[in-house]
């Protein structure tokens, strides 16, 4: 099968000269400058002898009858193989024959989107660097280089990066070649990275007069006022690149690409009401139109944004509805759409998992990196990061499941792909590594491997650090992640003073991180300033303890009130650690209150979703018979460990390994109530089927129960001396 591509367009012409024109260009697979050459390639285009490409990929087309300046449109004839892009077959001659060879890049037509979405990803990434690096040098020449100042333009970065991400994706797949004059001479000039002068080509007052003159081709304007709100976002204008979008809608209120465009801008800006105003918009033209990508697309895109937003019910349904349609879409073209639907899929997943539906995340996990792994067979280099990011995802969420073994080969795998990545992109993947050895330090931690999980979280700690260091916005968020694992590590370990330590330098970190952004935050503070609340009950300090507490909970219900499902459990778990807290402060009537709304929270959420949220309750009931049992309420008492037992063992028939240790628990617990009742029979059995609990687990892992046995032991002794009354 032959494909070859020609498009039509007007340039603006430049000088030109009286001698004869030429063009010398070089044929090659996928990749600029280094891809392979591409030999025995027909090439011609309207005023020249068709040539064919040499070993090396060269050509050169002679045109007696044009000069340098005039435009040509080249043609192609391969095998098997079409064009990356038609912007690579508009050329203008050039009067220096000394210029470099164009660069016309072939790509199967399977991969030809991947392929150019990564070419124009380039690009774009140059750009900004090149961009971040002129004002770094500005900042430093004028002595201005502050921290602020850093993590500003740090930021900046990484929105013309995510902005070059859309671009691409725009570029890739909306290829027509059907644009205006002005729109590929500025294509022409980004794509051989001379963003100024591309930009320079939508000079405002040549676009006001087209504007005017113009009013029957308002498409092929917000055509160009999109490139240059693209361009603009590259040079760290953002302002003034929301002002093109805005302009592009403007004058185009109907079309999808000009709508879209502004709302992805606004996302990745974390303007979140304006980009969600902007997909609305875009659905229903999309609704309106032949086009199910569009919607899918938008309805993805509002998954993502209202996760952000923690409206998860309603991300729920819009990732529900994409997937559905990239699922018909794929079966008739799986090239084109399945990478989309694996997308949706892994996405649909991470919510899943936070939304404690976690059959259906390892479902929707599952599909996601068979899709993966099969589009990283033929094409690794753009698919092996999203099979290395989904095996993350499943590792934790398998980690959560207690299926500690598939946690483990998950993240053994994408630490793996991480490594290999980060030796030719330290600066893309590197984080990544970090983010999986921190995993894989808690799965560590869990199995009780204390040292194998120092190793791993203080590796991940100094690469965070280090990246920290130049880019304090995006990692210094990591690095208290990891210093709050460290620190729940370390006071594992009965490094209490080291623990502190983490804790208080990861609180640090995030109270100057809440202070600008604290919708995205203060959860994360929550979490810390919970953890130390643990730590200053264990090591006694029971007034810095409640304080943290207090603090942390004042938080976590500041945001159930705007979304109860993600933070309510939150709730639920610091009321149930406060309650401890206060029954050792003797404040006994708190923790009673602690306990009781705990239960409550708990026992709301498990009607929804009863595998997620009864072995809460379970563990708040025990609690909870504690109080009453210290309390002199010995029946309210027995009443809650009978209910604790009851649910245990139910989860402990299905998963034997993560509560059999907890039935344990309970039956020390209620053995001792049935003891302090005088029934001592009852306690006995209770004391004698926890003792073979613990004994068959320390066989599985000596020493990790052997407190628990002699504990249990004593127990049953101390039976001995008691006579059980008539």
């Amino acid at each position: 099968m032959r494909f070859w591509y020609q498009v039509v367009t007007a340039f603006a012409l430049m000088a030109i000269s009286s001698r004869a024109g030429e063009f010398r260009g070089v044929l090659r697979l996928n990749e600029a400058y280094v891809g392979s050459p591409m030999a025995n390639v027909q090439v011609t285009a309207d005023g020249a002898q068709p040539v064919t490409s040499e070993q090396d990929g060269i050509f050169d087309l002679n045109f007696p009858n044009k000069h340098p300046g005039d435009q040509i449109v080249l043609r192609v004839v391969a095998e098997g193989y079409v064009v990356l892009h038609s912007i690579m077959l508009q050329q203008v001659l050039l009067a220096d024959s000394n210029a470099p060879r164009k660069e016309i890049l072939l790509a199967r037509p399977e991969e030809r989107e991947a392929m150019a979405r990564r070419f124009f990803q380039l690009i774009g990434d140059e750009a900004a660097e090149k961009n971040y690096r002129e004002k770094l040098k500005a900042l430093e020449a004028q002595h201005q280089a502050d921290a602020n100042s850093l993590s500003q333009l740090q930021n900046e970065l990484k929105q013309a990066k995510a902005s070059a991400a859309n671009a691409a994706k725009t570029f890739a797949r909306n290829d027509t070649g059907t644009n205006s004059a002005m729109y590929q001479e500025a294509m022409h000039l980004f794509v051989d990275g001379k963003l100024d002068q591309a930009l320079a080509v939508f000079d405002d007052n040549r676009l006001e007069e087209r504007s005017q003159a113009e009013q029957k081709e308002a498409q092929s304007l917000a055509s160009d006022y999109q490139l240059k709100g693209r361009l603009l976002a590259l040079k760290f204008s953002f302002a003034e690149a929301g002002k093109a979008y805005q302009k592009a809608v403007e004058l185009t209120p109907d079309d999808f690409s000009a709508n879209f465009s502004l709302a992805t801008f606004h996302h990745g800006l974390k303007h979140f009401q304006e980009a969600q105003v902007s997909y609305i918009r875009c659905l229903e033209l999309a609704r309106r139109s032949d086009h199910p990508e569009w919607a899918a697309m938008t309805l993805n895109g509002l998954g993502v944004l209202h996760g952000n937003m923690k409206w998860l019910s309603e991300a729920l349904t819009n990732y529900v509805e994409a997937l559905q349609i990239f699922r018909n879409l794929a079966q008739s073209n799986p090239e084109a759409y399945l990478p989309d639907l694996a997308a949706t899929l892994d996405n649909l997943g991470t919510l899943n998992d936070e939304m404690k539906r976690v059959d259906e995340a390892l479902t929707n996990y599952v599909e996601a990196l068979q899709i993966f792994r099969n589009l990283a067979q033929s094409d690794p280099e753009a698919y092996l990061p999203n099979v290395a990011g989904t095996l993350n995802n499943l590792g934790v969420l398998n980690w959560g499941m207690n299926r500690t073994a598939e946690s483990w080969t998950n993240y053994m795998e994408a630490l793996q792909i991480r490594r290999n990545l980060a030796v030719s992109n330290p600066e893309t993947y590197l984080p990544d590594v970090a983010t999986t050895l921190s995993n894989i330090g808690a799965l560590n931690d869990e199995m009780k491997q204390a040292d194998e999980a120092r190793a791993n979280y203080v590796e991940a700690l100094q690469i965070q650090r280090n990246l920290a260091l130049s880019n304090p916005e995006a990692y210094l968020p990591n690095v208290a992640t990891t210093l709050n694992n460290l620190g729940a590590l370390n006071s594992d370990m009965n490094r209490l003073s080291e623990a502190r330590s983490n804790y208080v330098e990861a609180l640090g970190i995030q109270r100057k991180l809440a202070q600008r952004s604290p919708d995205a935050y203060l959860q994360d503070m929550a979490r810390t300033l919970y953890n130390l609340g643990n730590l200053n009950r264990e090591m006694n300090q029971l007034n810095e303890a409640r304080s943290n507490y207090m603090e942390a909970l004042r938080i976590q219900r500041d945001f159930a009130q705007r979304s109860p499902d993600a933070y309510l459990p939150d709730v639920a778990t610091t009321l149930n650690n406060l309650g401890i807290l206060n029954r050792k402060m003797n404040r006994l009537d708190e923790a009673w209150t602690n306990f009781v709304e705990a239960l409550r929270i708990r026992h709301d959420l498990a009607q929804r979703n009863p595998d997620a949220y009864l072995p809460g309750v379970a563990t708040t009931l025990n609690n909870l018979g504690i109080l009453n049992s210290g309390m002199h309420r010995m029946d309210e008492a027995w009443t809650n460990y009978v209910e604790a037992l009851r649910i245990q063992r139910d989860f402990a028939q299905r998963s034997p390994d993560a509560y059999l240790p907890k039935v344990a628990s309970t039956l020390n617990n209620l053995g001792i109530l049935n003891r302090n009742m005088n029934r001592i029979e009852e306690a006995r059995t209770n004391f004698m089927e926890a003792l073979k609990i613990y004994e068959d687990f320390e066989n599985k892992s000596p020493g990790r129960f052997s407190p628990d046995i002699e504990r249990v032991k004593g127990l049953i002794s101390q039976l001995r001396d008691v006579k059980p009354e008539h």
